[in-house]
């Protein structure tokens, strides 16, 4: 989806939310994509094993309105609640900016993939369980489910990232190859200005910007975990891009922890 917005100075700033899956092409495979990491870990084996968790604990949501397909998102596992697991991904899944008519939840079903332990693909039905508010910068969407195999989880920070502090993006971009891990550092803490986007429904001040090389425009990250890779927990949930002109620059947008923790604090 791509919004035109003005700003005084930059006459044009466009987002893309990335909720849809394009279809692979032969094109598209045979393009090779080579990781830009941002520096070796202090420990590389113990780094190495908590991102195969955080894989594990990533996957994506297929959404099913009125029994007939209607979109992809990536998601992740927030919780486990007695023999249920709640996973997190981003409202705009179901409806994007500018649509006002309000959501009817019972009209959606999803089904969750993820990765089992043995690396086999597990899926989980799951229903929506509460939904946030986008104009108040709570594009969050929580979803329950059973599932028979054991998924780990992701844990929220309680406080939000420093300026420069490198992350994780953990996302399912490209459903056909599963959750890849991309690496970046936070560029602004916090939007402090007034920015309306989506026809007034949404009001970017308090978002948190991303530089992600390897990560370009596109589709399909929407909902994904932003980790912090010092403490190992969930900073923020990416669910737009941005481009200036040429798309010579690349902004990435994450709705931070604290509207997290406060939303998902009301649910439980």
């Amino acid at each position: 989806m791509r919004i035109m917005i003005k700003y005084p100075i930059v006459l044009a700033l466009i987002f893309i939310f990335g909720c849809n899956f394009e279809p692979p092409t032969k094109n598209k495979s045979d393009k090779k994509t080579t990781p830009i990491a941002v520096g070796p870990p202090a420990d590389y084996e113990s780094e190495e094993v908590f991102l195969q968790t955080a894989v594990k604990a990533s996957g994506v949501a297929i959404v099913i309105k009125n029994n007939e397909f209607k979109t992809l998102c990536s998601v992740f596992v927030l919780d486990k609640v007695e023999d249920k697991y709640r996973f997190i991904t981003a409202a705009h899944c179901l409806q994007d900016y500018g649509e006002e008519a309000e959501v009817d939840l019972s009209e959606y079903q999803f089904s969750i993939r993820t990765e089992a332990e043995n690396n086999e693909i597990n899926y989980v039905s799951a229903r929506a369980l509460v939904i946030g508010d986008k104009k108040e910068l709570r594009d969050i969407l929580i979803l329950e489910g059973e599932s028979a195999a054991a998924l780990p989880t992701l844990s929220l920070s309680q406080i939000g990232p420093e300026l420069g502090e490198e992350v994780y993006l953990i996302t399912m971009r490209q459903f056909e190859l599963g959750a890849q891990v991309f690496q970046g550092y936070v560029s602004r803490k916090a939007v402090s200005q007034d920015v309306i986007i989506g026809a007034g429904t949404l009001n970017l001040k308090g978002v948190i910007t991303l530089h992600i090389p390897a990560l370009g425009i596109g589709q399909g990250a929407s909902g994904s975990a932003v980790i912090s890779r010092k403490t190992h927990k969930v900073i923020g949930i990416f669910f737009a891009s941005s481009e200036y002109g040429n798309r010579d620059h690349i902004t990435h947008l994450v709705i931070p922890v604290e509207k997290i923790n406060s939303f998902y604090n009301q649910v439980k």
